[in-house]
């Protein structure tokens, strides 16, 4: 991660206990979100977390990086946070425009999975101390 990092941890992970990290930078391609998708599963094993779990944990990555790539079309920073009972996702691009749920049909459908999933999940704006916006992290909990 780069500039803004610690914005983002202390925003995004107020009150976590990270017993691990990982996190990974990806081009706004398509492809991002097959790497996002590996990193995610491989992590998971890492962590010897169960199947199902990783699962869903990829379905959250693949989500929000899809949205970050169609939408925002800038680099994007995965970070996926295992704390005790569960892991935090977070995915940060560089626009400010916040991430919201659509309608059916439109726009946000990947929003609406992740919504069912998770056990929370929001949309946190980065910004300097000056208060000029360079994007965002779109975050999800899940708890095993």
């Amino acid at each position: 991660m780069t500039d803004g990092d610690a914005t983002m941890r202390s925003s995004v992970f107020d009150g976590v206990y990270p017993l691990s990290q990982v996190s990974a930078a990806y081009a706004p391609t398509p492809d991002a979100v097959r790497h996002a998708r590996a990193l995610s599963v491989d992590t998971c094993r890492a962590w010897h977390l169960s199947e199902a779990f990783a699962g869903l944990v990829e379905l959250v990555v693949s989500e929000l990086v899809g949205n970050s790539v169609r939408h925002a079309w800038t680099r994007v920073d995965v970070t996926l946070v295992r704390s005790p009972g569960r892991v935090n996702i977070a995915v940060r691009d560089y626009v400010s425009a916040p991430a919201h749920i659509g309608g059916p049909g439109g726009d946000g459908r990947g929003l609406l999975i992740v919504d069912a999933v998770a056990t929370h999940w929001g949309c946190t704006p980065i910004e300097t101390p000056t208060g000029r916006g360079v994007g965002k992290v779109t975050w999800a909990t899940l708890t095993a």
